[in-house]
Formats: C-alpha cells, sequence, structure tokens
C-alpha cells in the first residue's frame, strides 16, 4: 500500500494543530492562554505569545488562499511587520478572536488539503516554489513557533 503525499501532510498538519505525539501541537500550546500572557514580553526585542499567532495567521492565510487559487492575502513589506503589535493585556476579547482565527485557518486548510490529489502539489506558485514544497515549509513554520509558544509560557511559569 502506498501513502499519498496529501495524507502526509495531512497527517503532519494534524501533529501540528491538535493531535500531540512528538512535539506540542499549536492548539495545546495555544489552550487556556489569557490575553495578559499572550501579550507578555520576556525581553526588549521578543516577541510576545500575540505577535508569535498574528505572524502564524498572516502565513497560513497566505497557504489558504493559495490552496484555494486566490491572490496572496496580506501586503506586509518585511517579515516583521507580519508579527504586528504585542497585543493589549486587558483585550480578552481581543485575544480569543486571534486564537478563533487560528483555529478556523487551520480547519480552512486541512479542508482544502483533504480535496486535492497529488498532482496539484506539483503546481509551481509565484514564489517558484511547487505547492508541495511550500507545504513542507509551512508545516515546520508552524511547528517551530509552537515550541516558541512553549518556551515563552515556560518562562512565565504558565505551562501545564
Amino acid at each position: 500500500m502506498s501513502t499519498k503525499q496529501i495524507d502526509t501532510f495531512l497527517r503532519q498538519l494534524d501533529q501540528n494543530w491538535d493531535q500531540e505525539d512528538w512535539i506540542v501541537p499549536l492548539s495545546v500550546s495555544l489552550a487556556g492562554l489569557t490575553s495578559e500572557q499572550a501579550a507578555w514580553r520576556p525581553a526588549e526585542g521578543c516577541s510576545t505569545i500575540w505577535q508569535l499567532v498574528n505572524h502564524i495567521n498572516y502565513y497560513n492565510t497566505r497557504t489558504l488562499n493559495r490552496l484555494r487559487g486566490e491572490a496572496p492575502a496580506g501586503n506586509a513589506a518585511t517579515n516583521d511587520e507580519t508579527f504586528g503589535d504585542a497585543g493589549n493585556p486587558e483585550d480578552s476579547e481581543g485575544w480569543e478572536r486571534t486564537v478563533r482565527e487560528t483555529e478556523s485557518v487551520y480547519h480552512s486548510i486541512r479542508a482544502e488539503l483533504a480535496g486535492m490529489q497529488d498532482e496539484a502539489l506539483e503546481v509551481k506558485g509565484q514564489n517558484g516554489m511547487t505547492l508541495g514544497e511550500s507545504l513542507a515549509i509551512w508545516i515546520a513554520h508552524d511547528g517551530y513557533h509552537a515550541g516558541q509558544i512553549v518556551l515563552l509560557r515556560k518562562l512565565q511559569g504558565c505551562w501545564r
């Protein structure tokens, strides 16, 4: 039995989002966080969890748009701009909205991927990479940032 490439990406996506195994998935790293914790900064020059999630949402929305054949979302001139502001410790509604966006985009990406055939992974995008190459990088990207979130939570003393 052979495994389709799409199935491999779906498994990786599930482990990145909510199936804890070798790594802490993003949904688990965000679970139970308050707006105050999300806006906490360990030192000047470091990102907050809220900024990391803004950054994740920016690139995940771009990934979703590529899967849908739509124009890229966002118009950040630099990668630094994708992190947005540090978040407001008092804005629990804003934080909850940000997390809901993260969850919604993940589920939409999964649905789009599940409906694709492996051949779609060979299509090159505007960046010159195939969709498969872009997805491999994107999945690693989100796993990396989930690890940063866990570290920031440990530094705050609010992890498990």
